[in-house]
């Protein structure tokens, strides 16, 4: 399939992703007053679908990172409006991802980078686990959970990747932080002691590691 094609393709889904965010965000949540604007995630929906296309290529690996990214959209939403990560939410975006990337390992052999991700999955998923403890509170269970898809697809992309990725992640959850901080009114106990979530900057830095140049 052409890039032309799979752009197409991607745009498609990304619409329909955009179009089912709002329902699909509400039932991961249980909460039917929750809104995620389709004028708003229906675009950005579009532009992951094409945006990933045009990064990966053709190739068998676009269906995990088109998995990735619009499944990271309804994600996010769920988090910015009520600073959830819900399983149901969640678990099918950790097995859907391991799936298209044991399709991927079928198709192209690949199957030393599948267990790099499974491995990675893991070691990431320890790593907040301890964070979470040492933490006392200060992140929840959801960033937790989250972690294993995290530490997969940037396991995939190879061990380089997974530091960079997550080490970004935690960069762009500071600067987030600073921003709200900043941004906000009341005292700065107040401020400081508002909390930000930290799944959206996870995803984008898996989404940073897999843009540099020469990962994909």
């Amino acid at each position: 399939m052409s890039v032309v094609a799979l752009v197409i393709v991607g745009s498609m889904m990304g619409l329909a992703t955009g179009w089912w965010t709002p329902n699909l965000v509400r039932w991961g949540l249980a909460d039917a007053t929750v809104n995620a604007p389709r004028t708003v995630v229906i675009p950005i929906g579009i532009v992951i679908g094409a945006g990933i296309a045009i990064l990966v290529g053709p190739s068998v690996v676009v269906l995990a990172w088109w998995w990735f990214g619009l499944a990271a959209l309804v994600v996010s939403c769920a988090d910015l409006a009520r600073h959830r990560l819900p399983d149901r939410l969640v678990v099918p975006f950790g097995v859907g991802g391991f799936a298209c990337f044991l399709v991927a390992a079928a198709f192209l052999g690949a199957w030393g980078d599948l267990l790099r991700a499974t491995i990675a999955a893991f070691l990431v998923g320890l790593i907040f686990v301890i964070l979470s403890m040492m933490a006392a509170g200060g992140m929840g269970m959801g960033d937790v959970k989250l972690s294993p898809v995290m530490g997969c697809y940037l396991g995939w992309l190879g061990w380089e990747s997974v530091f960079i990725g997550v080490l970004a992640g935690f960069v762009v959850g500071a600067l987030v932080a600073i921003v709200r901080v900043l941004m906000s009114t009341g005292s700065l106990s107040q401020r400081m002691g508002m909390r930000v979530p930290f799944g959206p900057s996870m995803l984008a830095g898996v989404a940073i590691a897999a843009g540099l140049p020469g990962v994909i």
